[in-house]
């Protein structure tokens, strides 16, 4: 209490309160300084706690006056503090504690202007620093010390030298004679913080700190005293360490004649302690074994020795002292059975671990750091002589290593930087497993215990004493045996830790030497645990991948027999590849080298070896090298045994010099790429693109045709026919309407023929699986229970189970349905398949019930088909199909599927229970249907509760989609709506209609129940609604709710819940509003988008010819990048339901002017967004939807409830204001913009400005609606600007990051006003901006995605700024901030797509383009992976732009001109070579994405002719990682130069090349580069077709490469036009052809 108390006064008085008036008798100070008198005397229990208080107020009250006096003064105060000093009470709990506000107050506080107040200070502060002295021997003190010196320090430096010497002077002696408590980590920081916060020169001479460093000891017996001494040892070692030189020490060390010498007895510690030695004698002559071996260190008796050694020879001593003491602690401690932290009287060792860690580690210091040199020779000399006292110092700590394990790791680094070490403490350290020695290093010890422990410090101590050792051997390489020891006793570990920087530098080194890396394939071949697990596969080949040349026949023994046959193809693959490429080194290398490495014998023993286990198919290529290098070296042919294997001699076949490379060749390849599904998707679909209709459907109708590939057909399919028809704007009616027959139907001419028959034939697919289902439908049951279930159960379990069919065809049913609203005219299902796609979808829900049911279902098969469903359940046609009365067994055979899902895929955690009284009413009566409403209701207060966060993205969206579009399945939704906890308040409604599933609509007192509420908005913001008579009772329901105002009656209590109510009224018809906004069906929120108008127009150079090549580049580039999303850093973004620009000023306008006539030119419509708003009405009004009536009826009530004595709560008013922001996007009168102003701006004025949410809503609402009346020429007053243009300048000014956000949003709509009122808008928009470029933190994505939103607005369409510098000083900090490796994803996003902008608005300079060229270089080939694809619009924007700055990209004279000028080809390429950098360095998918464009831009920018040597010496290029996409744009550039040049040029470059082609390694990479190379130079159309089937064989060689490459090269060689290019063609081939190479199978073609 007294405490309590004093604690108020404190409190009171620091807040200047007159504690005078408080006191005015001074009754509480005399009774304050009465308690001092029993303090003194011990009368008051817990002092400790009252007393810094009552100093704390005591000082304070030193400052206060009564009647011109002081209450108390400094001097008394200190009288009161050094009584309790004399009291004989503890120091620690009574002075100690009464000096700190003391020291606090006069030395870092109390300050004085007149000089007798000065003197008097200085005084006292005197006085306090002497009492601190006389109790320097608690560390609590020294932290006192410690801040009396700092402070002195900078006020004083005279004063701060002196008491420097003062402290120094007392703390030395202390030291010495360990009266120093060094018994915490906070003692010895408090120690050493005021021997460094003293002056330096306290320290000159050395003499004092080297007296008190070799003060003889007073006691040592007990730990403490061990403690206080090698603490002050370490001190006192380190103030040398810092403040003096190792010369001057040893000179003083030897004038003073403080030489020692230690002797301790002859009786090494034992290793182990026996049971003698747990005797409690033994125990007490363990713990006294260090007093009684200690010296006095002042022993002038003994013989003179050297400072160096004397120094040593103590350091040494100290180490050993503080390690027996530790082990001897920790004897008593376990034979005593006390806890590790010690008690029952006996002393912890943790602080003696802890300040022999730190001695170790400066003397680890001294050693790495070659400061006294002398004196670490002197250690290393002290122990090779004295084995002994190392071995004792190493036993001790090994005793000790299961507790301190880093002790004992830093003894031994300590040992190997000295170059010292034994066999015998690396073998205990190491627990290195005895074996029959393998070295000339021998030892007698045998270990104890030997491999890994499963103790964790000893485990610790093992791999890190491996990665010390390994230190120690890489220093000691040329010895060997040390090496030979660690390589073949630990190998195991060193395969587990090789990516540890010591050990990869220890393979390094072995790597380097013939006879090490025979070493380590030996050790690994024979001793090695983890060859046969797979996760140590990958260690052990990156181990062995760099060994020495010279052991390329061992590597490749050791990789056949031990790892080829192993079970994981990871490890396998990996580990054929690398004896594939020794294979090919040897077979490079002369026959006798070759002949040293692998003999006869051995090579033989390796073909047998693959031959008898199977392994010469598996891995053909390698079989073949082995058969080559057996021919080629010992002269022994081996014949093939069979096709798999790699063929070393090829004898033609007459087909291959016969064949005509026609239309019946190229389908045959065909058919064979699809029909044997050897050939990936994308390789197909580029194949089949090149064939009519008719062929195409003649391949796909096969019956072995591999219908997986139809997803990629169709993705290929429809993006060639978007290409095609890309300015298409003929069938706009039907994208209105939908009701056109022919663009329904998808057969329009503008179907490319292989979406056609892809679509053709998957619609076939489906068709025949519907024909095989049983009918009629029931509602299906895994395991039985009707027929139909029973049948499909057959159906799904059989030898050729549908289900396959299902994991089959249902990616190809989303990408089918996804890409028919993708078509520009807006296909639709038709009626004739609507069915098929139905029950298909159905059998995809069913087939994964019956997997839920079987437990085997993984999250691939469930997100096949959730998303399969839930394409289809986006379908207007389907569901409206679905929702149709004869398919109620279908609904609720899919609700039942989804529900076990979850169930299943949502464990261990269970979907919500619904209420008790809600689940008997729909279990009462046997209808599976209200079975299906309760089991939709469960899933949908799962979705409710936010439990979809703890499943993968890739079925927790569809599981939300299906539940939306089941629950807006008619027969469901009137239940499924209803919130759960009406059935709790006791509502009990009778089931009416057809299914007897409808249910009346809410009542209102149910509504004002707040949780009912949450529940019915979340309900209908998640279903939407379902026709007109839904939305107005949903209307009705939340109107009723708006009514229930406060009144002046309502009691106090309610008033919270009122208020709630309203807010969450308003929330949900704002929700439901905004629903109107959802196209192409108002209302249906799940296969609808909220309506979004852009306010910035396209820019017309896009009309252009070089526009139109920009925007396809643009469209394939995102295309792309949509593909590789899921890899870019950040993920997919979510876009936000409803944003601050969903729609533009002009959109505004045009509502305002709705009943006018739509403009004549539907690219007016589009601009103006009138288009977009006529859709919207045509929809609304054919719901039979009047919004307009719903918004007037909000503008009286708003209204009202706006006034300033509507006296509704602050939540309330705020909600309003956020609904009238949102709906100012709906208004289609001028009234109601006009009212928003005169609303809100009054409201703005009198609102607290505390609430940031309701000024935000302001800012923009107002913004918005000034904006739209002054576009649409409406009259608006001078006051309602002005005060808008105030709010906004406000806004601005704002602490709130949201409001400024708001504030700059609401500029951006202001700006797109009339230019006339723009010049106050541009000025204020400038100063932001430039304020906001100043460097300072960033501070919220929103606010500064904002910012550039403005900048680009202000660059683009106003040419006169205030601040000319405006433009490029915010383009610098633009480009600035995409650098920035912390720049958020949509920010970076931001950023470069604003600078595009102004790229192809042309606003900015030639010289601003090249300097944005040259900075987003930079981010291009820099940037990490995200950063680099996020610029890569940029840059090819730019490059267009800059190309476009200095000739046309037409393929005419300019660009010829162009091309011939050295200068500016030169700076164009280097441009160029930005792409080839990019795709060598970056990551596949980055290299697939940029590759991909490559063709196309080079052949837009520079002509065929000029670009050829670039492209081939990137695509011959030996450092090139992606060889397989740079083809791709070989054969682009190929078919550009054919076209521009004719085939001669092309073919003298390839000419020209083919030399560099064959020496390429191994044979099968050589191959397929010169394949794809005369492929690409070719012109028949139909070898030019077969591309992407080469294309994708890279890495592969086997028959029908070899014949493929023959037709190629034959066929080139044919084209050529004079017998001297034949004779050169043949020259290079007859160069590096040998028997069986493809090279001569080539010319044996050549010669018949």
């Amino acid at each position: 209490m007294q405490r309590s108390v004093l604690q108020l006064l404190i409190h009171l008085v620091q807040i200047r309160v007159n504690y005078c008036l408080l006191d005015s008798d001074q009754i509480f100070i005399g009774y304050v300084i009465k308690q001092f008198e029993y303090i003194e005397e011990g009368q008051i229990k817990q002092a400790e706690e009252l007393i810094p208080s009552m100093f704390r107020f005591l000082v304070l009250l030193s400052y206060e006056r009564h009647h011109s006096k002081s209450i108390i003064g400094v001097p008394k105060i200190i009288q009161l503090c050094d009584g309790l000093m004399a009291s004989g009470q503890p120091p620690l709990s009574h002075c100690v504690l009464a000096l700190q506000p003391l020291v606090e107050d006069l030395f870092l506080v109390r300050s004085t202007t007149s000089v007798t107040d000065q003197r008097e200070l200085e005084t006292q502060r005197e006085v306090l620093c002497s009492m601190l002295l006389r109790l320097a021997h608690y560390h609590q003190v020294l932290r006192l010390i410690s801040l009396v010196l700092s402070a002195t320090m900078e006020a004083h430096r005279e004063r701060w030298r002196k008491l420097s010497r003062q402290v120094i002077d007392t703390l030395l002696p202390l030291l010495s004679k360990l009266q120093v408590n060094l018994d915490s980590v906070d003692s010895l920081a408090a120690v050493e913080e005021v021997m460094h916060g003293v002056c330096a020169s306290v320290y000159r001479p050395v003499d004092c700190v080297l007296k008190a460093l070799f003060t003889s000891p007073c006691e040592l017996e007990t730990t403490v005293g061990v403690e206080r001494w090698v603490g002050s040892v370490l001190l006192l070692l380190r103030i040398l360490i810092t403040h003096s030189t190792p010369e001057l020490v040893l000179a003083r060390l030897e004038e003073l004649g403080l030489s020692m010498d230690y002797i301790h007895t002859e009786t090494p510690a034992d290793v182990v302690p026996t049971e003698a030695s747990l005797a409690p004698e033994a125990v007490q002559r363990q713990v006294t074994d260090s007093s009684i071996r200690f010296r006095d260190p002042l022993n002038v008796t003994q013989p003179e020795t050297l400072p160096q050694v004397a120094m040593a020879r103590f350091l040494l001593e100290v180490v050993r002292v503080s390690v027996s003491e530790i082990r001897s602690v920790r004897l008593t401690l376990l034979n005593s059975g006390l806890p590790p932290e010690g008690g029952g009287g006996h002393h912890s060792p943790d602080m003696l671990v802890h300040l022999s860690h730190h001695l170790l580690l400066t003397l680890l210091h001294l050693t790495l750091s070659g400061q006294w040199r002398e004196v670490i020779i002197s250690l290393k000399d002290i122990c090779s002589r004295e084995v002994e006292l190392a071995e004792e110092i190493s036993e001790a700590l090994l005793f000790v290593s299961g507790w301190y394990p880093p002790l004992t790791l830093l003894w031994c680094k300590l040992l190997t930087c000295l170059d010292l070490t034994s066999q015998n403490l690396w073998t205990r350290v190491l627990r290195t497993c005895q074996r029959k020695s393998v070295t000339s290093v021998s030892s007698s010890v045998v270990s104890e215990a030997s491999g890994p422990s499963s103790c964790l410090s000893l485990e610790f101590l093992r791999r890190c004493g491996l990665l010390v050792f390994s230190e120690f051997v890489v220093r000691h390489m040329q010895e060997g045996e040390w090496l030979t020891w660690l390589v073949v006793q630990h190998i195991s570990d060193v395969v587990i830790l090789h990516v540890e920087p010591p050990i990869h530098t220890l393979i390094q080194s072995i790597h380097g030497s013939p006879a090490a890396s025979a070493l380590l394939i030996q050790a690994i071949h024979a001793r090695c645990e983890y060859v046969q697990k797979a996760e140590y596969g990958g260690h052990i080949i990156s181990l062995v991948s760099g060994v020495h040349i010279s052991q390329s026949g061992a590597l490749i023994t050791f990789i056949v027999e031990r790892l080829l046959a192993l079970p994981y193809l990871v490890v396998t693959r990996a580990a054929c590849a690398l004896a594939t490429q020794r294979l090919h080194l040897l077979l490079a290398m002369p026959p006798g080298q070759v002949l040293i490495q692998l003999p006869l014998e051995d090579l033989t023993k390796i073909s047998s070896y693959m031959k008898e286990n199977n392994l010469e198919k598996r891995y053909g290529q390698l079989y073949g090298l082995l058969q080559r290098l057996l021919n080629q070296v010992h002269g022994v042919h081996v014949p093939q045994s069979s096709e798999a294997s790699l063929p070393t001699q090829y004898h033609h076949s007459p087909t291959t010099t016969t064949t005509r490379l026609d239309l019946n060749w190229y389908l045959q390849l065909v058919r064979n790429r699809c029909m044997q599904g050897e050939g990936g998707g994308l390789e197909c679909g580029q194949l089949l693109s090149q064939l009519e209709y008719s062929e195409i459907i003649n391949i796909m109708s096969g019956k072995t045709f591999n219908a997986a590939m139809l997803t990629h057909t169709l993705r290929l399919g429809l993006t060639t026919t978007l290409q095609a028809n890309r300015d298409w704007g003929d069938c706009n009616s039907s994208v209105e309407t939908g009701d056109s027959e022919e663009c329904s139907s998808g057969s329009g001419t503008g179907e490319a023929p292989l979406y056609t028959a892809s679509k053709v034939i998957l619609l076939q697919h489906l068709a025949q699986v519907a024909g095989s289902l049983p009918r009629p439908h029931h509602t299906f049951t895994p395991g039985g229970g009707n027929k139909y279930s029973e049948r499909v159960c057959k159906l799904l379990s059989g030898d050729d189970g549908i289900g396959s069919v299902v994991d089959t065809l249902a990616p190809a049913v989303v990408e089918y349905l996804t890409s028919m609203t993708r078509l520009p005219w807006g296909a639709q299902v038709l009626p004739d398949n609507s069915e098929h796609i139905l029950r298909f979808a159905l059998l995809a829900m069913e087939y994964l019930h019956w997997q839920v049911w079987l437990g085997s279902v993984s999250v691939e098969v469930a997100s096949l088909c959730l998303n399969c469903v839930d394409a289809v359940l986006r379908c207007g046609t389907l569901s409206g199909l679905l929702g149709l009365p004869d398919r109620i067994s279908y609904v609720c055979s899919m609700v039942a599927a989804l529900h076990a899902a979850a169930s299943y895929l949502v464990k261990p955690r269970a979907l919500p229970s619904l209420p008790p009284s809600l689940t008997q009413c729909l279990n009462g009566v046997e209808s599976s249907l209200l079975v299906a409403c309760r089991r939709l209701m469960q899933l949908v207060s799962w979705l409710e509760a936010g439990n979809l966060r703890h499943l993968p993205a890739c079925i927790a969206y569809p599981i939300r989609g299906i539940v939306m579009g089941l629950g807006r399945m008619p027969v469901v939704n009137s239940i499924v709506r209803i919130p759960p906890d009406m059935w709790r308040l006791g509502w009990a409604p009778q089931f009416f209609g057809e299914h007897g599933t409808n249910l009346p609509p809410i009542q209102v007192e149910f509504l004002q129940e707040t949780d009912v509420l949450k529940q019915f908005i979340f309900r209908m913001e998640l279903f939407g609604w379902i026709g007109r008579q839904q939305f107005e009772e949903t209307w009705m329901a939340l109107l009723s709710v708006l009514n229930s105002t406060p009144s002046e009656n309502t009691p106090a209590e309610e008033l919270p819940f009122i208020n709630l109510s309203l807010s969450l009224a308003v929330r949900g018809i704002t929700a439901l509003l905004v629903q109107t906004l959802l196209l192409p069906t108002p209302g249906n929120p799940h296969s609808g988008n909220l309506l979004s108008i852009p306010r910035d127009k396209p820019p017309h150079y896009l009309t252009s010819k070089s526009g139109r090549k920009l925007q396809e580049i643009m469209s394939c580039l995102h295309e792309k990048l949509r593909e590789v999303q899921h890899l870019i850093k950040g993920g997919p973004r979510q876009t936000p339901p409803y944003q601050l620009g969903q729609v533009s000023v002009e959109y505004l306008v045009t509502a305002l002017n709705s009943h006018a006539e739509p403009p004549e030119s539907p690219d007016t419509i589009l601009h103006t967004g009138c288009y977009e708003f006529e859709i919207r009405e045509r929809q609304l009004a054919s719901c039979g939807l009047d919004v307009q009536s719903c918004l007037h009826f909000l503008h009286y009530l708003y209204s009202s409830w706006l006034r300033p004595q509507s006296g509704l709560c602050a939540s309330v008013v705020a909600e309003v204001v956020k609904s009238v922001s949102c709906l100012c996007d709906l208004f289609c009168s001028s009234a109601h913009h006009r009212w928003v102003l005169e609303a809100l701006l009054p409201l703005h004025t009198l609102h607290p400005i505390e609430d940031h949410i309701t000024q935000q809503h302001i800012i923009l609402a107002t913004c918005k609606a000034l904006a739209t009346l002054r576009l649409a020429k409406q009259e608006v007053s001078s006051s309602l600007s002005e005060g808008v243009i105030h709010i906004v300048e406000s806004g601005l000014k704002s602490g709130q990051v949201s409001v400024r956000t708001c504030a700059v949003q609401g500029l951006l709509y202001l700006l797109q006003g009339p230019s006339e009122e723009s010049p106050p808008l541009i000025v204020l928009a400038a100063n932001y901006i430039l304020k906001y470029n100043d460097g300072k933190s960033r501070e919220c994505e929103s606010h500064e995605v904002a910012v550039w939103e403005v900048w680009v607005y202000l660059v683009e369409h106003y040419e006169t700024l205030p601040d000319p510098t405006l433009p490029s000083t915010a383009l610098h900090m633009a480009l600035s901030t995409a650098a920035t490796s912390s720049t958020t994803p949509r920010l970076l996003h931001q950023v470069l797509k604003g600078v595009e902008r102004l790229v192809l608005v042309q606003q900015l300079s030639s010289n601003t383009v090249e300097v944005i060229f040259k900075l987003v270089m930079d981010l291009v080939l820099n940037g990490s992976p995200s950063t680099s694809l996020a610029a890569l619009p940029l840059f090819i924007t730019a490059l267009y732009a800059n190309v476009r700055n200095t000739a046309s990209l037409t393929h005419g004279v300019a660009q010829d001109d162009m091309a011939s000028d050295p200068e500016t080809l030169l700076l164009v390429m280097e441009k160029l070579s930005i792409f080839f950098d990019r795709i060598r360095v970056g990551y596949p998918h980055e290299a697939g994405v940029i590759a991909g464009l490559l063709g196309p831009c080079l052949l837009d920018v520079l002509p065929a002719s000029q670009i050829l040597n670039k492209v081939i010496t990137e695509y011959i290029s030996s450092h090139q990682p992606h060889p397989h996409l740079l083809a791709s744009t070989l054969f682009q550039v190929f078919e550009g130069a054919i076209s521009e040049s004719g085939e001669g040029l092309v073919q003298e470059w390839v000419l020209l090349s083919l030399s560099n082609f064959t020496q390429r390694s191994p044979i099968s990479l050589a191959v397929w580069c010169l394949t794809c190379f005369f492929i690409a130079a070719s012109s028949n159309r139909w070898l030019r077709a077969a591309f992407p089937s080469v294309q994708a064989r890279l890495g592969k060689l086997d028959v029908r490469d070899i014949q493929i490459f023959c037709l190629a090269a034959s066929h080139f060689r044919q084209s050529l036009a004079t017998e001297n290019q034949r004779a050169k063609f043949e020259a290079v081939f007859q160069a590096v052809a040998t028997p069986g190479s493809p090279f001569q199978e080539l010319l044996d073609c050549i010669q018949d």
